[in-house]
């Protein structure tokens, strides 16, 4: 198990396992008072398609096209939905489209991303504990500094904060991005900016 979240003072884990699967634990009573809980999240090895969505029913055939084009023309997106809605497997799915050849960069908290291409550059914040915040890499800063990568499409696996205001000024001086955000409808989005 990566220890990417782990803190030894606290009776809360987020780490993931050898497999990429992420895993949630809560442990002694303090939190829980039920005792301790865990939650292991798993993910496809390889990412649902466009063509699976479609076959299975949940998008039509036509916004799959009309995906496919924008996609193909360095459109830029924000995935909304709640929790568990299925917001990184449609990004996945989205993120097929792009062209074999573009150089792409994912920013995440978490890697959730899963995608096909050779040029695929992945980043991952990195926490620290502690009231400093020593050597801590967030969201914000790695997409900062994909600026300077030159990606044809940079993804950022979800955005909350900061890190918005620069994903969205890179989309506005012409770089193509795609992102997620939690929100239950367009409005709720717009005013929780």
């Amino acid at each position: 198990m990566s220890g990417r979240h782990v803190s030894v003072a606290t009776p809360i884990v987020d780490a993931q396992l050898p497999d990429g699967s992420r895993i949630a634990v809560t442990y002694r009573r303090e939190v829980s008072p039920g005792g301790s809980t865990f939650t292991i999240r798993k993910f496809r090895k390889n990412p649902l398609t466009f063509t699976e969505l479609v076959r299975y029913g949940n998008i039509s055939a036509e916004i799959a096209g009309y995906f496919w084009v924008m996609l193909d023309n360095g459109r830029s997106f924000l995935v909304l939905g709640v929790t568990g809605a299925g917001k990184t497997s449609f990004l996945n799915a989205m993120a097929t489209f792009i062209k074999p050849h573009m150089k792409i960069i994912t920013v995440e908290e978490v890697p959730e991303i899963n995608l096909p291409h050779k040029n695929w550059v992945r980043l991952v914040t990195r926490q620290s504990y502690g009231a400093e915040k020593i050597n801590e890499i967030t969201l914000f800063d790695l997409v900062k500094a994909t600026l300077r990568m030159r990606p044809d499409y940079l993804i950022v696996g979800e955005i909350r904060g900061e890190e918005a205001y620069v994903l969205f000024q890179a989309v506005n001086t012409g770089h193509s991005g795609i992102s997620t955000m939690h929100a239950e409808s367009f409005e709720a989005a717009v005013n929780s900016s």
